[in-house]
């Protein structure tokens, strides 16, 4: 059986039965609450930069609509201030809108082609860290799918039977 996993699940409510212009309405509204959203640097390297991307937040412009605020361009912007020729930082990986974390970004496309490739050798150690509500049983495991986009539904995905990519 397979089970469609929509980008807008949230607190445990599930947004993918809900008709496109009724998720786009709540979007709108949670629109607001992303602009107060802060994007701080934790490092800044010659080649990289490590910076805290909040939840609620886009890594880089989304599959279904763009909206012009992503972590992208917010530290694009910043730059801008400082160097008003600076080019635009490349996106070495990404997180989910509603997951907080270490977003790395390349200075360049050479330096980012440089760390795609330490992510796809597996070179790159990565922590994710869950909190929920209650006690989880068993306490500790591991979840194991594969994903696929779903053609039907722009900008969601879900897990086919055989084909995707394993997560």
């Amino acid at each position: 059986m397979s089970r469609r996993i929509s980008a807008y699940e949230s607190a445990g409510d599930s947004w993918e039965d809900l008709p496109d212009d009724e998720i786009e309405e709540a979007e709108r509204a949670l629109a607001p609450r992303r602009r107060d959203l802060r994007v701080d640097t934790l490092l800044a390297a010659e080649r990289f930069v490590v910076v805290a991307k909040p939840a609620g937040l886009l890594s880089v412009p989304g599959r279904r609509r763009h909206d012009g605020d992503t972590v992208l361009e917010r530290v694009h912007e910043q730059w801008l201030r400082d160097d008003p020729e600076a080019t635009p930082p490349v996106s070495v990986h990404r997180l989910d809108r509603d997951t907080s974390g270490c977003l790395l970004l390349a200075r360049d496309r050479e330096a980012a082609r440089d760390l795609m490739t330490s992510f796809r050798l597996r070179l790159v150690e990565k922590t994710y860290l869950a909190i929920v509500t209650g006690a989880p049983h068993p306490p500790e495991g591991e979840i194991t799918f594969r994903i696929a986009p779903d053609r039907r539904r722009p900008g969601t995905m879900w897990t086919p039977r055989k084909g995707g990519k394993p997560c």
